[in-house]
């Protein structure tokens, strides 16, 4: 972001610029005064036009089209100022409402174009036109220096004034009529010791002129309005820059941002970290399966279909044992691999007939038992993940 202030009020090109530049938007990161050739874009331009550049009018405007309104207003500020208006630009904050008075600013057109014409001329659109001081509901006052001297500025709800130290009338008579409490009046430090001296019930705000001119560039008045408008596309980008800046530091979006990382860490961290886990999981029981398989048939030494493999170790003790006609295991352990999360961690023979299982997973103990029925078996919980399994026919087939 950068803030360009022409440090001269004549409508030529100003002899330099203060300029101050900010990544946040909150706090100076440059600052400086340069010609304007040595002035360099970054990211977004505000055009922050000097104190006696704006002049500020309240006016009342009568029930007229929108269509009309720019002729209205010009006819309502020619009796105002009493002078052609071919040589004013002016800005409304609102739409205005007929009967209703509101400020309106005036600035030098020639003044606007020939300061947008040298800033154009190095690359650099303003995407904002903003005046320095505005009416405002509290009292504040702005000290700046004004060629060799220095001048006041005070903004309040009657408007903008200017005064020179050689007023010395003020505060004076503003004092009887103020609460000198709620004034605010702000200059740089080596204008400090000049406005306490003077007036000395006035204790001056320090603020550095960098500080202010970032400080005033946020404001809700635009004059970038009519011939002077941004394109579109300019403005539209400019726009988003300066919204994902406040956005990114502004403290008022601290939460928001907060909001955001916790919805971003559980849209693409927490999925993928389930996923490895449950992958982990998986493969933790498939190698606690072939460790069951090795351990209860240590002829087996490369596992890769546990039930298959088993199946064809007990038919082959079967048939050495010449109980050929009893149940196979194999079939147990088939059906159990139907149930849904089910997995054989263990497995013992108790005498040939009944065998003692260990079974994990999510499967309640009553699908457990059905699956074991419908392969001719019958199983008996024995809490926890236990499980005693015999044939139902007690007999001797294969």
């Amino acid at each position: 972001m950068l803030i360009l202030c022409p440090t001269s009020t004549q409508h030529t090109d100003p002899g330099a610029w203060d300029w101050v530049r900010s990544d946040d938007g909150q706090s100076v990161a440059e600052q400086g005064q340069s010609p304007t050739m040595a002035l360099k874009a970054a990211g977004e331009c505000v055009l922050l036009l000097p104190p006696k550049a704006v002049r500020w009018h309240h006016i009342t405007l009568p029930s007229h089209p929108a269509s009309k309104r720019a002729a209205v207003v010009r006819s309502v500020l020619e009796d105002a100022l009493l002078q052609d208006t071919d040589d004013i630009h002016f800005a409304l904050l609102d739409n205005p409402v007929a009967g209703q008075g509101q400020w309106c600013a005036v600035v030098s057109r020639m003044a606007l174009k020939a300061w947008l014409g040298a800033l154009q001329s190095v690359g650099i659109v303003p995407a904002r036109i903003v005046p320095m001081l505005r009416p405002e509901p509290a009292l504040l006052a702005w000290v700046w220096p004004h060629g060799a001297a220095w001048q006041i500025s005070i903004c309040d709800a009657h408007g903008v004034s200017h005064w020179g130290p050689e007023q010395s009338v003020w505060p004076q008579d503003l004092l009887e009529a103020t609460d000198l409490s709620e004034w605010r009046v702000c200059c740089p430090s080596n204008r400090a010791q000049n406005i306490e001296a003077q007036w000395p019930t006035i204790r001056p705000q320090v603020r550095s002129t960098a500080a202010w001119l970032l400080e005033r560039s946020e404001s809700p008045w635009d004059l970038a309005q009519g011939e002077f408008k941004v394109n579109s596309a300019q403005r539209y980008t400019q726009a988003i820059a300066r919204a994902f800046t406040q956005f990114r530091y502004a403290p008022a979006w601290r939460m928001s941002r907060w909001g955001l990382l916790v919805a971003m860490v559980g849209a693409f961290v927490l999925p993928p970290t389930a996923a490895w886990q449950a992958h982990q999981e998986l493969k933790a029981l498939r190698l606690q399966a072939q460790n069951v398989v090795t351990t209860t048939f240590p002829e087996i030494t490369l596992v890769i279909d546990p039930v298959l493999q088993m199946q064809r170790s007990v038919n082959q003790l079967a048939l050495k044992k010449g109980s050929a006609t009893s149940p196979s295991i194999a079939s147990a352990l088939g059906a159990l691999g139907q149930v849904d999360g089910a997995l054989v961690t263990r497995i013992s023979s108790v005498d040939g007939q009944r065998w003692q299982l260990q079974i994990q997973g999510p499967g309640k103990p009553e699908s457990i038992q059905r699956a074991l029925r419908a392969a001719g078996w019958q199983g008996l919980h024995k809490g926890g993940q236990s499980w005693d399994v015999q044939a139902i026919s007690g007999g001797a087939r294969s």
